[in-house]
C-alpha cells in the first residue's frame, strides 16, 4: 500500500480517499437558547418534544431516552442497567420535580415511555427539525454538552459532573476507576437539583 501525491491510499490499482479527520463539536446552548428550545419543544409536543425536554433535564444520551422503558422509572430515579449505557455501567438519573412533570404527561401504556408503544422511539432528522427555535443550528447531543457546561457554571465539581453524565474518564478512568468505588450519590442528586429542577 502506498500513498499517492493526492493523499490517497492505493492498493491493487485502486485508490481510496483518506477519511477526513473527525471534527470535535463544541456547541453549547446558553440559558436563553435553552429556554427557546424548551418553548419550541413544548409547542411541538409529541414524542419529539418530550425527548428534547428530557435531554435538557437529564443530560442523557439520545438512545438512553428514546429507549426508556417503563420499568426503568423508579420511585426516586430513572435507573438504566449497564447494557443500556455506552460505558456499560449502571446509570441513575435522580428524578427532579420538573422531570416528574414531564413524565406524568406521557402515555401510561406500552413498554416504552416516550411514545407509549411496544416499539422504541425512532427520531429522524425531520422530527428534530420541527423543533427549531430562532437560534444557530444545534444537535440533540449538544443538549448533553450544554447540560454539563451548565453544571460547571453553577460550580459543580468536575468529578460530580462526570458521574452525572456517566462518564468514565479523568477521575474515574484507568486504575483510579478500579479503586475509587464511591459514587457520590448525594452530590450527584444535589447537582441535578441545583441544575434545571424547577
Amino acid at each position: 500500500m502506498v500513498r499517492s501525491e493526492r493523499g490517497r491510499f492505493c492498493k491493487s490499482g485502486r485508490s481510496i480517499r483518506k477519511p477526513a479527520k473527525e471534527k470535535s463539536r463544541d456547541r453549547v446552548l446558553d440559558d436563553a437558547e435553552l429556554k427557546l428550545t424548551w418553548e419550541a419543544a413544548d409547542a411541538e409536543g409529541g414524542p419529539a418534544g418530550i425527548l428534547v425536554k428530557l435531554l435538557i433535564l437529564t443530560g442523557a444520551r439520545r438512545n438512553e431516552i428514546t429507549e426508556l422503558a417503563r420499568d426503568e422509572i423508579k420511585a426516586v430515579a430513572i435507573e438504566l442497567p449497564g447494557e443500556r449505557t455506552r460505558t456499560e455501567c449502571r446509570m441513575r438519573f435522580p428524578l427532579t420535580a420538573m422531570m416528574r412533570r414531564v413524565l406524568e404527561a406521557l402515555p401510561s401504556t406500552g413498554k416504552f415511555v416516550i411514545n407509549g408503544t411496544i416499539d422504541r422511539l425512532a427520531i429522524t432528522a425531520a422530527a428534530k427539525e420541527k423543533i427549531a427555535p430562532a437560534i444557530p443550528p444545534w444537535t440533540l447531543h449538544d443538549l448533553r454538552r450544554s447540560f454539563a457546561s451548565g453544571l460547571q457554571q453553577l460550580g459543580v465539581a468536575p468529578h460530580i459532573v462526570e458521574l452525572a453524565l456517566n462518564h468514565r474518564s479523568g477521575t474515574f478512568s484507568g486504575v483510579a476507576g478500579i479503586y475509587q468505588r464511591h459514587r457520590y450519590a448525594k452530590e450527584v442528586r444535589e447537582a441535578f437539583d441545583f441544575g434545571r429542577s424547577t
